[in-house]
């Protein structure tokens, strides 16, 4: 009876160990997979921020390359419409 008591209360201690140790390890589990999970969105907001930036500079680089365009166009515009004008002008005074 005694070698069955001792078994009993072995396989009682290594029950508890069993299930202390699943405890902790699960623990341990949730710890770094919370930990992994808060990096992840941080890294994911600094992305975010990034691309916003990156998206915002482009826009500005765009925005300034059509601005200058435009000028362009609108420069020569002025210039072939004075031509017109004059090349009108002339042709109604009579110098064409």
């Amino acid at each position: 009876m005694e070698a069955k008591k001792i078994i009993e209360e072995a396989n009682a201690q290594a029950e508890k160990i069993s299930k202390e140790a699943s405890q902790k390890s699960l623990a341990a589990y949730n710890t770094v997979y919370n930990k992994i999970l808060k990096k992840g969105e941080k890294e994911a907001v600094k992305l975010k921020i990034k691309n916003e930036q990156e998206t915002k500079h482009e826009l500005e680089k765009t925005k300034s390359k059509s601005e200058k365009t435009a000028k362009e166009i609108e420069v020569k515009s002025k210039r072939n419409f004075e031509k017109a004008v004059d090349y009108v002008f002339n042709s109604v005074i009579g110098e064409i």
